[in-house]
């Protein structure tokens, strides 16, 4: 059980490495956002979905 954990351990310390060198990689476009654009299109896209009756997950 421990050599399992350890490795489950690795394998998503990896996904948050590549994760985080994806941004890194990409910064100039990554500068390009801020924090309340982002915000402002989720909400967006919540009143679509609201409107279209699509239930969400």
């Amino acid at each position: 059980m421990k050599i399992f954990k350890n490795r489950l351990r690795n394998k998503m310390s990896d996904q948050n490495l590549a994760n985080s060198m994806v941004i890194y990689i990409e910064k100039e476009i990554a500068n390009k956002f801020d924090a309340e654009s982002i915000i402002e299109e989720f909400k967006a896209l919540k009143d679509v979905v609201e409107r279209l009756s699509i239930p969400l997950r």
